[in-house]
């Protein structure tokens, strides 16, 4: 009987050992790609401190009591 069970067991480590490298060559293969795509950007600081929007507009809410300031990146004609 113990000869029996042991091909599955074989198996069933396979396809564990299969599943564990898919994992982590998974994980850094988006590791990879997050650092490819994001080693150039800036740091956050550097955006919030010397970016200038080309449209600032100032929505009021419906009580007209608290202005909220919206940057739109492209202004978009009301007519067609």
């Amino acid at each position: 009987m113990r000869e029996s069970k042991r091909p599955r067991l074989v198996v069933f480590k396979l396809i564990l050992w299969s599943i564990a490298i898919f994992f982590v060559l998974g994980a850094i293969g988006a590791g990879g790609l997050f650092y490819y795509y994001g080693h150039d950007l800036p740091s956050r600081l550097d955006l919030t401190s010397a970016y200038q929007p080309p449209v600032v507009s100032t929505v009021y809410d419906v009580q007209v009591l608290l202005p909220r300031r919206l940057i739109a990146k492209l202004s978009i004609p009301l007519s067609d």
